[in-house]
């Protein structure tokens, strides 16, 4: 699945999140930050609205995707009569949830509402922001991002939410700024190369440490507004190197579900050299350049993780190679 689940999802209007992790651009999604907590009652009434002008997408996907700024289960933000709302609006529909929380708020004290929506779903899962992780820095590596978590919680909560018949999904973000890798002063293909690591590190502590079941996988782009000024000569990753990222992990971890979208880079990778008057890493519709490209992803995915896939066949942007 790479954007479906989008058609899906159902964005609660909550105040905004407490935490302030500096790649967040939430609060300037206004007709979705409110002002105090909404009421089970208006929150019940955006989810009906939602739910009859996404049915199409619903019952293609069979499954509900719902977030806000934060925590599901923050009751600063969401009420919990909400989650018995909710549950029984679910009830008999035959639909996966997907909820979003953070590895810090502390789920046993909703046990009551997990166990209600996972009763009445198909299944349940329950998502968490890992975003970028590297054993060489520990913790430090979300101390960066103002993430204010720990490894450690994300490996126990994810325990915790297994042992309450419930997935894992765990979110990925290629490239972010603020984490120490070369300047790109000291060339793109090394500052990204560090990055692209940093993705591999990020996935197999994901896949292998939190056992998460699904990875949902994006890279990052400079985001107006975000809680931190975006570091300058900070260029965006390239679809192309972002998109093999995805494709050897499909290869290598095939039982696991992989949400991969690239939406998030509006700015196209090419603008940030053009307005610096700097030259294109690579051509995007050259097929040999693509290639390279592609074969480096997987190059750095084998030094990592110790083996690696086939790269994309899709060498030029728009079209599928012929061969």
């Amino acid at each position: 699945m790479a954007d479906a689940y989008r058609s899906s999802m159902l964005i609660l209007s909550t105040t905004r999140c407490a935490n302030r992790c500096k790649f967040c651009a939430y609060h300037m999604d206004a007709p979705h930050i409110t002002a105090e907590t909404p009421s089970v009652k208006a929150l019940a009434t955006q989810t009906r609205k939602f739910y009859n002008a996404a049915r199409d997408a619903i019952d293609k996907t069979r499954e509900i995707y719902v977030v806000n700024s934060g925590s599901f289960f923050d009751e600063r933000q969401i009420p919990k009569g909400y989650h018995e709302w909710l549950a029984g609006f679910l009830n008999n529909k035959g639909l996966d949830l997907v909820v979003e929380t953070r590895a810090d708020s502390g789920l046993e004290r909703n046990v009551k509402s997990i166990e209600a929506l996972r009763a009445v779903t198909g299944s349940m899962t329950i998502a968490m922001g890992l975003e970028a992780y590297r054993p060489d820095l520990g913790d430090k590596s979300f101390q960066l991002l103002a993430k204010g978590i720990r490894a450690e919680q994300l490996v126990k909560q994810s325990e915790w939410i297994h042992a309450h018949g419930c997935g894992v999904k765990a979110y990925m973000i290629i490239a972010l700024p603020w984490m120490p890798s070369p300047s790109l002063e000291e060339g793109y293909r090394k500052m990204m190369d560090w990055h692209i690591e940093t993705a591999f590190l990020t996935a197999k502590f994901a896949l292998e440490e939190m056992k998460a079941d699904i990875l949902g996988v994006s890279p990052f782009f400079p985001y107006r507004g975000t809680n931190a000024r975006i570091p300058e000569g900070h260029p965006p990753i390239s679809v192309t190197e972002a998109a093999e990222v995805a494709h050897q992990l499909r290869q290598l971890f095939p039982e696991k579900r992989f949400d991969y979208t690239s939406r998030q880079v509006h700015l196209k990778h090419g603008d940030f050299f053009h307005r610096l008057g700097l030259p294109t890493p690579f051509n995007a519709r050259d097929e040999a350049q693509v290639r390279a490209v592609r074969e480096n992803v997987a190059a750095i995915c084998e030094r990592t993780l110790g083996t690696r896939g086939k790269i994309s066949e899709q060498f030029v942007k728009g079209e599928k190679s012929k061969r």
